[in-house]
């Protein structure tokens, strides 16, 4: 019997059209690599372990977007193939969906907000009426059959623009008969510092790569009362946005690799975000952009998604005809600089100002000279929207 075709498609405003490879293709957890501990390794650390490298040191991935696609399509798994999508994405994404759409489509934000699902359905397909349903119902997806023709790739790519501000006009190639589906996330935000830096402390600074060369960035300035955390392992700060948005920087302490970093978060990311502090830092932070684009099925795979990728993939709540996913992509970009961000997908953590008496205030210095960690987080819902690593900020 003929096998089908799903194509996942995780499309984010603003990408390249490079495809970036990953190395850590392992089938072990992260968890393995580390030390016990009760704390679960969280999606957003996975991508990143099976993702970074010195060679692919400015990496960019949205784990929300990541997860509201395949949660789309897990609604159409059955038995283990569903079980493996929801331990690898976690299944709490399908309890929290409404609340995110609700809060990247605010339009009394002062932050350009966008979070937007589709499904595009080969008309030669029979799809069950409850998998649509549920998809409209939980993730307000739109939902449209047509022909998977020479006009469907333009029907989808214009979507995607749409709904991304005109910054991704090109994402599928080509839509061919042979593909039965197409689920996709678009996920934008543009939003402002809460506390801007001034373009005129803005100097030209050393900083040394990934590769060990040291080169001159733009290095912005800035003294903030905000959340700290400091150890053996790694350094790390938040700095605000609007509408509740924080950016996370986690720097290695010297000696320390992006690696360990990514391991003591992997068993300690609670400590130590429970553990910050409020302290007033001196930030050193480079403006950075970077575009980055990226093939899911081998890292998915290895996290323990294998079934979804057979031919004994389970999606006959889809379609009585055998289905499978093919494919998962994610394109991203990031643009920070003094006035603000403007991403693919943002989680930024509020932050707790002046919670001391000014005797008492903490003093630390953070300087982003070297490979650094940074994430975007929503404290509203709790969710990690953004996270890469900077090998080079010069970089595109």
């Amino acid at each position: 019997m003929k096998r089908f075709t799903i194509f996942v498609a995780i499309i984010v405003a603003m990408f390249s059209t490079g495809c970036s490879s990953h190395r850590k293709t392992a089938k072990e957890s992260i968890v393995t690599k580390t030390a016990s501990t009760d704390q679960e390794t969280p999606f957003w650390c996975e991508l990143l372990y099976r993702t970074y490298s010195n060679e692919n040191s400015n990496v960019c991935l949205s784990p929300l977007s990541a997860q509201m696609a395949i949660a789309m399509t897990a609604e159409g798994a059955e038995g283990e193939t569903q079980q493996q999508m929801y331990n690898t994405i976690g299944s709490d994404i399908c309890e929290k969906a409404k609340n995110i759409i609700v809060r990247f489509n605010d339009s009394t934000a002062k932050s350009e907000l966008n979070l937007a699902n589709s499904i595009w359905i080969n008309d030669k397909l029979s799809v069950k009426e409850e998998f649509i349903n549920s998809n409209k119902t939980l993730f307000d997806a739109e939902v449209n059959t047509i022909p998977f023709d020479k006009y469907a790739t333009e029907k989808i790519n214009s979507w995607c623009s749409d709904n991304t501000k005109g910054k991704i006009k090109d994402v599928v190639d080509k839509v061919g008969a042979d593909n039965m589906m197409f689920l996709i996330n678009a996920l934008y935000l543009k939003t402002k510092w809460w506390s801007k830096f001034d373009a005129r402390n803005t100097k030209k600074q050393s900083f040394t790569t990934a590769a060990g060369k040291v080169v001159d960035v733009d290095m912005m300035k800035q003294s903030i009362k905000t959340q700290y955390y400091i150890d053996d392992t790694i350094q790390m700060a938040t700095l605000p946005f609007e509408d509740g948005f924080e950016m996370l920087f986690v720097l290695p302490r010297y000696k320390k690799s992006i690696d360990d970093a990514i391991m003591h978060l992997a068993t300690q990311h609670k400590d130590c975000t429970d553990k910050m502090e409020v302290y007033k830092v001196e930030f050193s932070v480079p403006k950075f952009k970077t575009e980055y684009s990226v093939y899911m099925r081998e890292m998915l795979y290895a996290m323990g998604m294998e079934k979804a990728f057979s031919i004994d993939a389970e999606f006959g709540k889809i379609s009585d005809q055998p289905l499978y996913i093919d494919n998962i992509i994610q394109k991203t970009y990031i643009n920070i600089d003094e006035n603000g961000a403007e991403a693919a997908a943002v989680t930024v953590v509020d932050m707790r100002c002046g919670a001391m008496p000014p005797q008492e205030e903490k003093h630390a210095t953070m300087t982003l000279d070297r490979p650094f960690i940074y994430a975007i987080r929503d404290k509203a819902t709790d969710t990690i929207v953004f996270i890469g690593t900077i090998g080079d900020p010069n970089k595109r």
